[in-house]
């Protein structure tokens, strides 16, 4: 009865933690939740979403789409996503609780640890399918460890739910049906592992063709311009991000997470060299120091997948506690074992409350914005100028290595104004519900993420603020093109900038603009007789009209005038200019007067004054 109190109190307070902000910021959760809002609304009237998007199967990573799409549907995508992710937590601190009682009832203190623990690091990174797929991976093992040697029927079941488990998330499935394959294995007899081994591959074969399947799919697509290198860390910044990926959150928690789990470690391993251990925990033991092992030496990314590595630990984790010996204590000491694990447990959980609040502070001014009534039809431009916003840029000191909760907010800008950004997460039909539309309705021009993503993640970029002004400039000019613009995490200079360059806003407050481009009437006073010239117009680096043509007006002081009505505004060169073919077939270009040698006239454009004259 205790115990059932103690597992209802940190259900309690574990599904709490979510709601004691109005959004918890994540790197990818956007990008979900906007594929889900899309399912939901994709035949809605006044969209771009047949437009430009083809439905996909989605049948390697369908998870959190089934999940939340009829939550948000019912409650909005903001309550709607606090009671997904409540669900998913809960599932996988339950789970966690299953498989600990299949393994050995008196060992159900540790079962604690699961409520905490359920908050992962890929949760707060946003890998919702993910994160699902994990939690009923571990009712499938739960259920493998309880049917010791499982019948026909039994093997029958653990296939059709390790097949449901890979297409809510197909590699979630991989790691579950790995510890599956150890367990069912090396609990048997050595002699008896050939036959096992054969009979668990049948098992694992339906969720195994997901998988293949996914490859294949995923191969046939275009994928995007550039993909993951291998990164494997320095070891001694491993040594230093590693608690808190066991653990996010508060110091304290994260390194007594991860001396609990190299302490079961060792506790497993002595017990098995002196042959003091049963075969069902040596199994655990091998399967989940292997996968911590696996996560901690492999590359964090690999081509085409980031943050990869990562994503074994939970498990891992997990089931090395599930094979700690607590059953071998006296009463006195497992009860009084059993007080401390409760209330590190509860202590955990309580500490995720500020937790949580930081990481919304981090992106505040973003949260707030997603409140405001701005409506959009067409595409609009996302401009992050800072995407860890608040949170330190030093993964070895983040609270969350390596979160960026600015990302992919945009996302959720498009679920609460309509439109879409140019960036969706819609180039694989296995994981994603939705691809890119081959004739579909296409964008503007979008800024070349390999050119100005390595520029924007420099220090120079966050350092020299003159540097820093040049890129924005550039990036100004495609938003002159979009519908709208938002920009984030700016600096006071930042939004003086795009004001000067023609961004209204829709709404703005401290690091955030919701904006629109109005455009600069460039007027150009040109000799009153001979042919007009052509004009190009650009901003720094970047030509953003070119050989235009203008028909000439005359103004009632008799001089001719050329106007663009969709100039850009702020500082800007403009180059009239006059081409023809000489006798002997070579070209001619000649420039005004008053122009630089390369042919362009300085001016700075604004609403009420762009005047530019061609002349002495």
């Amino acid at each position: 009865m205790a115990y059932a109190a103690g597992f209802a109190v940190l259900s309690l307070v574990l599904g709490s933690t979510l709601f004691v902000v109005p959004y918890l910021p994540t790197n990818d959760g956007p990008e979900h939740v906007l594929a889900s809002h899309i399912e939901n609304h994709y035949g809605d009237p006044g969209t771009l979403y047949r437009e430009t998007l083809l439905p996909a199967s989605e049948f390697a990573a369908r998870g959190f789409t089934l999940l939340f799409g009829p939550l948000a549907d019912g409650l909005g995508w903001r309550v709607g996503l606090q009671v997904c992710l409540a669900v998913i937590v809960l599932l996988t601190a339950w789970g966690f609780v299953a498989l600990v009682q299949a393994v050995d009832r008196g060992r159900v203190a540790v079962a604690f640890l699961g409520f905490p623990l359920a908050l992962t690091w890929e949760l707060y990174m946003g890998f919702f399918p993910f994160t699902f797929g994990s939690a009923l991976g571990l009712f499938v093992l739960s259920l493998a460890v309880r049917w010791a040697e499982p019948t026909r029927l039994q093997r029958f079941v653990l296939a059709f739910l390790l097949l449901i488990q890979a297409v809510c998330h197909v590699f979630s499935a991989t790691l579950t049906g790995i510890v599956l394959a150890l367990v069912l294995v090396l609990r048997l007899p050595r002699a008896r592992w050939a036959g096992e081994l054969a009979r668990t591959a049948l098992i694992g074969a339906p969720a195994a063709s997901i998988l293949l399947l996914s490859v294949l799919t995923g191969r046939s697509l275009t994928k995007s311009p550039f993909s993951s290198d291998f990164l494997v860390l320095p070891a001694a910044e491993t040594l230093l991000v590693f608690p808190r990926l066991l653990a996010p959150g508060p110091g304290w928690r994260a390194l007594a997470v991860a001396a609990l789990v190299v302490a079961a470690l060792l506790v497993s391993a002595a017990r098995a060299l002196r042959s003091e251990t049963s075969r069902l925990d040596r199994a655990l033991f091998i399967a989940g120091a292997s996968l911590i092992v696996v996560g901690a030496l492999c590359p964090m990314n690999i081509p085409g997948w980031q943050f990869f590595s990562p994503r074994f630990l939970p498990l891992g984790v997990l089931v090395t506690l599930a094979s700690l010996p607590l059953e071998r204590a006296s009463r006195r000491a497992g009860d009084a074992l059993a007080v401390v694990v409760f209330g590190f447990s509860l202590v955990s959980l309580v500490a995720s409350v500020p937790f949580h609040r930081r990481l919304a502070a981090a992106a505040g001014d973003a949260i707030i914005g997603l409140s405001v009534s701005v409506e959009r039809r067409g595409f609009w431009l996302p401009i992050t100028l800072s995407p860890e916003g608040g949170m330190p840029f030093d993964p070895r000191v983040s609270e969350v290595p390596f979160l960026a909760p600015l990302r992919h907010i945009s996302a959720l800008y498009a679920v609460v104004e309509g439109g879409l950004p140019p960036y969706t997460f819609a180039n694989n039909a296995a994981t994603y519900p939705f691809v890119i539309r081959p004739d579909g309705r296409k964008a503007p021009p979008i800024p070349p993420a390999e050119k100005y993503a390595p520029e924007m993640e420099s220090d120079v970029f966050d350092n020299d603020v003159g540097y820093r002004l040049r890129v924005e400039d550039e990036l100004a000019t495609y938003g002159m093109f979009y519908e709208g613009v938002l920009v984030t995490a700016a600096r006071p200079y930042d939004l003086a900038l795009w004001h000067a360059r023609g961004f209204a806003p829709d709404w703005e407050r401290g690091t955030v603009l919701v904006g629109h481009f109005v455009p600069c009437l460039l007027d150009v006073t040109i000799p009153a007789s001979g042919d007009p010239p052509l004009l190009d117009v650009g901003v720094g680096g970047q030509t953003i009209f070119k050989d235009e043509h203008p028909e000439p007006k005359l103004s009632q002081d008799g001089s001719r005038h050329l106007s663009l009505p969709r100039a850009p505004c702020g500082a800007v060169w403009v180059r009239p200019h006059w081409d023809r073919t000489t006798s002997d077939g070579s070209h001619e270009r000649r420039y005004c007067p008053n122009a630089e040698p390369t042919g362009e006239i300085r001016a700075t454009l604004t609403w009420a004054a762009a005047k530019v004259t061609c002349g002495e």
